[in-house]
C-alpha cells in the first residue's frame, strides 16, 4: 500500500475516467485490478464530495480490511449493537444489490479513532464504523485492501427518521 497505487490509479483513470464511482458515504472509489487474491481500492474525499455528502450510515463490511491514509486525516466513529431500537439493520451481499431488512436495533458509540496520513489500521468484518474526513475542506485519500473472498454479508444501519 504505497503511493505506487496512486500512480496506477491515476493511469487507470486517464484511460477510463468512468471507473471512479461516487460512493453514498461521500467519497470517490477507484477499484484497481485484483492482485494476489486481494481487491485494491483508493478512496478520495474532495472538498466538493465531502460538502455534498450526507452523514454516512454506520456499517460493517463483507471481509476484513486494511487501510492506509495517504493524505489528509480520517475520523472513524466505532459502534456496537446495544439497547434500543432507533436504527434499522439491513444487509446486502454486494454493492448495487438491494438492502434487505434484518431487524430494529440500538447502536452505542464506543469511541472515535483518528487516522493521520501515514497511519495504517485494520478492521474485522464484524466491526461497525462510520468514517469521514477530519477536515472537509481538504483532500483526503486512503488505500484499502481486502480479500476477494467474502466472509459474511455486510450490514448497514439506518437511523430512524433519516
Amino acid at each position: 500500500m504505497t503511493t505506487a497505487w496512486l500512480t496506477e490509479a491515476t493511469d487507470e483513470l486517464r484511460r477510463n475516467p468512468e471507473m471512479a464511482k461516487r460512493h453514498p458515504n461521500g467519497f470517490y472509489k477507484v477499484t484497481l485490478p485484483s492482485q494476489d487474491g486481494h481487491v485494491r481500492r483508493i478512496h478520495v474525499w474532495t472538498p466538493e464530495s465531502s460538502a455534498e455528502a450526507e452523514e454516512s450510515n454506520v456499517h460493517g463490511h463483507c471481509w476484513p480490511f486494511v487501510s492506509k491514509v495517504l493524505t489528509g486525516c480520517l475520523l472513524e466513529d466505532l459502534y456496537m449493537v446495544g439497547p434500543g431500537n432507533d436504527h434499522s439493520e439491513h444487509s446486502f451481499e454486494d454493492n448495487g444489490t438491494p438492502l434487505r431488512y434484518v431487524r430494529k436495533v440500538g447502536l452505542v458509540h464506543v469511541g472515535t479513532d483518528r487516522h493521520d496520513a501515514g497511519n495504517v489500521y485494520q478492521r474485522s468484518p464484524f466491526a461497525l464504523h462510520r468514517v469521514k474526513p477530519w477536515r472537509e475542506d481538504c483532500l483526503t485519500v486512503s488505500a484499502v485492501i481486502h480479500s476477494v473472498l467474502r466472509t459474511r454479508e455486510a450490514s448497514v444501519f439506518v437511523k430512524h427518521g433519516k
